[in-house]
């Protein structure tokens, strides 16, 4: 059986997150963390939103972001994120340059894929 979309366009779902002020609880949880940021190169945290919402905020340290990373607005596919894949979207896409810097960091990320349950 084919499952409507819930979305006709990018559009409607552009609607959807402003409106749920997601974009909003996103940066405000990255601000939570980032205050309480220890020496490590990278931290994470799950919020769990909601049963259908969960936000993973990454921090990292001045070290991995003092210089601009070149491929800033290009996508790539990693199979490191591969975990992020379901039935409904069974390709995810990585911006460049998150990808060029948490790439190096998979040993100390390797606990995420346990938590994030999809």
């Amino acid at each position: 059986m084919n499952q409507v979309p819930l979305f006709s366009s990018a559009r409607e779902l552009a609607n959807l997150v402003l409106a749920s002020n997601l974009i909003d609880c996103a940066f405000t949880k990255i601000l939570e963390l980032k205050r309480g940021q220890t020496a490590l190169p990278v931290q994470y945290r799950l919020y769990q939103l909601s049963s259908k919402c969960t936000i993973v905020a990454f921090v990292s340290s001045p070290d991995c972001t003092q210089y601009p990373l070149p491929g800033q607005g290009d996508l790539d596919r990693s199979p490191l994120f591969d975990f992020l894949r379901t039935e409904e979207y069974p390709s995810v896409s990585i911006n460049r340059a998150a990808l060029d810097l948490f790439t190096p960091l998979h040993d100390h990320l390797s606990g995420l894929t346990d938590e994030v349950k999809i």
